[in-house]
């Protein structure tokens, strides 16, 4: 996708699995964002690593999610919330390295 270079540049947002280039549209007369799904310089070994923790998180986190809607209407014994614990703490430590390795 070609960005218009006409426009005056405003800034770059990045996320973990896309990128915005934000300019300032003469035709409107406010920024516009144009979003695309993988950054020409996204070739970081540190977003790669965030990008494999949060499909980590994801994995760990949705069935702690599932498992946590049936708590209310069944009884779980205490190996079961002690698995559960231990994917939370999975869920975090997963998180916690994203941030580490986007500082």
């Amino acid at each position: 996708t070609q960005i218009d270079t006409d426009n005056e540049f405003l800034g770059i947002t990045l996320g973990l699995f896309s990128y915005g280039v934000e300019f300032y549209s003469d035709d409107h007369g406010d920024a516009t964002v144009h979003c695309a799904s993988n950054a020409p310089t996204m070739d970081d070994p540190y977003v790669a690593m965030a990008r494999c923790f949060s499909a980590l998180a994801l994995v760990f986190g949705i069935p702690v999610v599932a498992i946590f809607c049936f708590a209310n209407c069944m009884m779980f014994s205490d190996r079961a919330f002690r698995r559960i614990s231990f994917c939370l703490f999975l869920v975090t430590f997963c998180q916690s390295l994203i941030f580490v390795f986007l500082k």
